[in-house]
């Protein structure tokens, strides 16, 4: 298993949208993620802190069947794109086709291939 890191809140958030996952909701300083098919987990989201190894663990745990290589990975994939999720959906083929977010990309590529192509 990886080595992982405390992570700020911030980035836990954005690799676990970009595996699909949407916030429900927030209560106090955690926020409700739901993934469509049904998986969810709480993230504790408190400024200037990071969340410890365990706890990062434990979120990777509760999302499923994900490894926590794959998340790693995306979370270093975000980093190093700035945080730019359809930069990283664009280049983890994995995702493709799995999360909303790859189907907005998606249709907004098709949609600029096709204006490029009628000018």
């Amino acid at each position: 298993m990886a080595r992982l890191t405390p992570l700020p809140a911030r980035r836990v958030l954005r690799a676990l949208k970009a595996l699909g996952f949407h916030v429900v909701r927030q209560t106090g300083s955690h926020a409700f993620l739901r993934h469509p098919d049904g998986r969810t987990t709480v993230v504790p989201v408190h400024p200037g802190e990071d969340i410890g190894r365990g706890l990062v663990r434990k979120i990777i745990r509760d999302a499923g069947e994900l490894a926590t290589e794959s998340f790693s990975d995306v979370v270093m994939r975000l980093a190093r794109h700035g945080g730019k999720l359809s930069e990283v959906i664009g280049l983890y083929p994995e995702l493709r086709g799995k999360t909303e977010l790859a189907r907005v990309v998606r249709d907004n590529r098709r949609r600029l291939d096709a204006r490029a192509g009628t000018s």
